[in-house]
C-alpha cells in the first residue's frame, strides 16, 4: 500500500511542474514578442509561479527516478528497484520542511500532511529499509538512527535467510524412496593437497563461513559506491553469500507498478481468443521478449 501511495503522490505533479517551468522560462520572451500589455505578469504573479515551481520540482525529480527516466537516459534498460523509495520520501520531507512560501502556504501544508499520511509508513517498513541499505550507493548514509535501523535490518535479513535455506536432505519427499542418492563429490584441485613440488607456494588460509551479522558489518564498513545494485551483488556474491541472496530478492521488486501493469497489458494483447491454443511456455516467452526487447538489442 505504501509503495502504491508513493507512486500516486509522485505521479501527481510532473506534468504541472514541466508546464510551470516552461512558462516561467518563456515569460520574458512572450512579453517581447507580444504587443504592449498583451502578455504581462506582475512581480507577484512571477513570484507565485517561481514558488510553485520550486515546491513541485523535487516531486518531478522523484517521479523521474522512480519511473527510470533519468536512469534510461544514462543506461537503457536499467532496472529501478524499491531501494529508491525511502531516500525519495526523506528528500521530499526535508524539502517541504525547509521551504518557506508566502504565496502558497496552504499548498505546502497540504503536501506535508499528504506526505506524512501516505508515505511515512515507508520509513518504518523493514522491506524498504532492507532494500535501501543493501543498495551500495546508500547503505546507512540516509539513517538518523543507524543502530536501530541496523537491528531492524538484521531481523529482516534473518527472516529471508531462514526462508531461503535449502530443505533438509533427510526429508521424505518421495514415499517410495526413503533414501536420497548421494551426490558425487566435487573435483578437487591438486593444489589443495600437500605437495613438495609446490612447497614454494604459500598455503591459502582456510576460509570460514561468516555469519549474517559479520557479513553485514563488513559490507557497511565499505565505502558507498555508485555501482548498479544488481551488478554489485552479482560481483559480491562470493564475499557476502547470505546478503547477496536477500539482495537478489529485494531488488527484483520494481520501484513502481508501471512495469507490472505493462506486462499484464502485453499479456492481454497477446492472449487473444484466436490464440487460445498457445502454450503457456510460448506465451511466457513472448511476454518476456516484448518487455525486454530494448534491453536485448542494446
Amino acid at each position: 500500500v505504501s509503495g502504491r501511495a508513493f507512486c500516486v503522490v509522485a505521479d501527481t505533479f510532473p506534468a504541472a511542474t514541466t508546464v510551470l517551468r516552461r512558462l516561467l522560462d518563456s515569460v520574458e520572451f512572450l512579453e517581447e514578442m507580444s504587443g504592449p500589455g498583451e502578455v504581462a505578469l506582475s512581480s507577484s504573479e512571477r513570484a507565485l509561479l517561481r514558488e510553485l515551481t520550486d515546491i513541485l520540482e523535487p516531486f518531478t525529480e522523484a517521479w523521474d527516478m522512480v519511473h527510470g527516466e533519468l536512469q534510461r537516459n544514462m543506461q537503457p534498460g536499467r532496472h529501478v528497484s524499491i531501494s529508491l523509495a525511502l531516500p525519495c520520501v526523506l528528500g521530499l520531507r526535508k524539502h517541504l520542511s525547509e521551504t518557506s512560501t508566502p504565496h502558497c502556504p496552504a499548498l505546502l501544508l497540504s503536501l506535508s500532511q499528504s506526505l506524512e499520511h501516505l508515505l511515512a509508513p515507508i520509513l518504518e517498513n523493514p522491506l524498504y529499509i532492507t532494500a535501501t541499505t543493501l543498495d551500495p550507493q546508500f547503505k546507512l548514509t540516509w539513517s538518523s538512527n543507524p543502530d536501530w535501523h541496523k537491528q531492524v535490518l538484521i531481523e529482516e535479513l534473518s527472516k529471508h535467510s531462514t526462508a531461503s535455506q535449502p530443505a533438509d536432505l533427510n526429508t521424505d519427499f518421495h514415499p517410495q524412496s526413503q533414501t536420497l542418492p548421494t551426490p558425487a563429490p566435487s573435483p578437487v584441485s591438486s593444489l589443495s593437497r600437500p605437495c613438495k613440488l609446490f612447497s614454494f607456494i604459500k598455503q591459502r588460509p582456510a576460509t570460514q563461513a561468516k555469519s549474517l551479522e559479520q557479513e553485514l558489518s563488513v559490507y557497511l564498513r565499505e565505502e558507498p559506491t555508485d555501482e548498479e545494485a544488481l551488478h554489485y551483488w552479482r560481483r559480491k556474491a562470493i564475499d557476502f553469500p547470505l546478503l547477496a541472496e536477500v539482495a537478489k530478492r529485494a531488488f527484483t521488486i520494481p520501484a513502481c507498478d508501471t512495469v507490472v501493469e505493462n506486462i499484464f497489458s502485453t499479456a492481454r494483447h497477446l492472449l487473444l481468443p484466436e490464440r487460445g491454443h498457445i502454450l503457456p511456455k510460448n506465451l511466457e516467452t513472448l511476454i518476456y521478449l516484448k518487455a525486454n526487447y530494448k534491453l536485448l538489442w542494446t
